[in-house]
């Protein structure tokens, strides 16, 4: 099984205030035994050769991925090659060109940018729905929300930190039954060989990501 993180960000993503570089990312993903991560910046599409083999040098296969920004709702991309999307119908062509997998983020935490609405609206594009890795013990209605949407249209949940601190690391995660090599990865995402593994922000670990750096993920995301 491999451990897996597919939605992140770093300091290159020009529409956050993320103090960590990508190199500084996959550094700590490898401390933590992550084998499989996707850097989603917002808007564009952020990989490199370089930032692959030294991805690859820490142990860790790197795809390709995006948060485009859909109709104003943030919608997850792996495994693309294209910069942007701007409507769910140029979504949905390019499903039928590329071998993109395609994540519903976050859809019901109280912000503009999550898809809410649209998330019922456009569910024949998406592929799963992310378990958010920003709830409580005893408060986990979005991820609830979340969860009741994807047993009515039969689509599998798949766990991520939408990291922009590294402490939100390794709380929810994805580990892939899959052979370590991108095309497998994704084949495996499609079959459905993969499971969450999740737990709850500890109080203190919520109040140490600090009021203001909260309402800084809601508002971006």
């Amino acid at each position: 099984m491999l451990k897996a993180d597919f939605h992140l960000h770093t300091s290159a993503d020009k529409f956050d205030n993320v103090v960590y570089n990508p190199e500084e990312l996959i550094d700590r993903m490898a401390e933590l035994g992550y084998k499989v991560i996707a850097i989603t910046h917002h808007e564009r599409l952020f990989y490199s050769k370089e930032l692959d083999d030294y991805a690859k040098k820490q142990g860790i296969i790197l795809i390709p991925g995006v948060e485009y920004n859909i109709e104003g709702k943030h919608v997850v991309v792996i495994n693309t090659k294209v910069k942007e999307r701007s409507t769910f119908d140029e979504l949905r062509e390019l499903k039928k060109k590329e071998n993109i997998y395609v994540i519903a983020p976050h859809p019901y935490y109280p912000k503009r940018t999550s898809l809410l609405s649209k998330l019922k609206k456009n569910i024949d594009v998406f592929d799963a729905i992310e378990y958010a890795h920003l709830y409580l013990k005893g408060f986990n209605l979005f991820n609830k929300l979340a969860i009741n949407v994807a047993k009515k249209h039969d689509l599998p949940m798949i766990g991520n930190s939408d990291c922009h601190r590294l402490s939100q690391l390794d709380n929810t995660y994805t580990l892939v039954d899959s052979e370590p090599d991108k095309e497998a990865i994704i084949k495996a995402l499609k079959e459905r060989k993969f499971e969450v593994k999740t737990r709850p922000l500890k109080f203190k670990t919520f109040l140490g990501m600090g009021i203001k750096s909260i309402k800084n993920i809601l508002n971006k995301h």
